[in-house]
């Protein structure tokens, strides 16, 4: 099925052994609810949709080559995000600075190595203690197994890179999530850790960072106003690495965080600041 702009509603529906689910473009607000997908043979998704803002919701699916939604283009207008049970976002767009991304609890997103998500606008994340927003790694088997290779072995060399706000990102937020597996770009980039703040101050609290930045930093904040407090750094896996970087104006505040296998947990203009703060 393919829908090119317009409003459609198409929920409680069966898509079984076709190539394509169902394909959105051309700016739809379609309405995708309640529908099951299997045997699809698309490599970008059961569903995909491009530089669209569909209602995608309790959507659910197995046995296809991409067991999830894969979301391309930008984000120009307001968006927003609702669970899918075990059927994954795989996150391949950005934010642009007209954009407001809305993330409802119990969303996941999924990135390709290398992956990341450019926030220019604003992005807007509040899960709840036992529906969880998270972001983490294609090859990782958290909420589904969205490649359908059958095992999660490789999430360790299949990293994606980051979540990037800019300066117009003031007021975005992260709140009672999980980040896994993340911080490593393309060799052509900087390392910048998993969440990298530039000039502006967003929220982060209630995160539980795993294993993220092999690079050597997890959080990464330039000239940042941004509050980060209970949440939890564990980088276990991987024994080493910094877990809040701060460089430039420093207007950040940090309270009540925990940090575990890190050489250094908060370093600042390139000096690991002991005692804690």
């Amino acid at each position: 099925m393919e829908i090119s702009g317009g409003a459609p509603i198409v929920k409680n529906s069966i898509f079984k052994n076709t190539y394509s689910g169902i394909v959105i473009a051309g700016g739809s607000k379609a309405e995708i609810t309640g529908n099951y997908f299997e045997e699809i043979k698309y490599t970008q998704g059961a569903v995909f949709v491009g530089d669209s803002c569909p209602i995608l919701k309790d959507n659910t699916g197995q046995n296809n080559v991409l067991n999830g939604i894969y979301f391309y283009g930008s984000i120009d207008d307001d968006c927003t995000f609702y669970q899918n049970d075990n059927f994954p976002y795989i996150a391949d767009f950005k934010v642009a600075n007209t954009g407001n991304l809305i993330i409802k609890p119990g969303v996941i997103f999924k990135f390709k190595k290398y992956g990341k998500l450019d926030v220019e606008g604003g992005l807007f994340a509040q899960g709840s203690p036992d529906k969880k927003i998270i972001f983490t790694s294609l090859a990782d088997d958290y909420g589904g197994d969205t490649n359908n290779d059958g095992s999660s072995a490789e999430t360790r060399i299949f990293f994606w890179d980051k979540i990037y706000f800019n300066a117009n990102g003031e007021g975005s937020f992260i709140k009672n999530a999980e980040i896994r597996y993340g911080g490593i770009p393309d060799p052509d980039f900087r390392y910048r850790g998993v969440i990298y703040v530039v000039q502006t101050g967003v929220e982060l609290e209630d995160i539980y960072f795993k294993n993220n930045g092999p690079s050597g930093h997890t959080l990464y904040l330039e000239n940042s106003s941004s509050t980060v407090k209970n949440s939890i750094f564990d980088n276990n896996e991987i024994g080493n690495g910094t877990a809040i970087t701060i460089t430039g104006q420093d207007q950040n505040v940090l309270e009540n965080n925990a940090f575990q296998g890190f050489s250094c947990n908060i370093r600042k203009d390139g000096q690991c600041i002991l005692p804690l703060p």
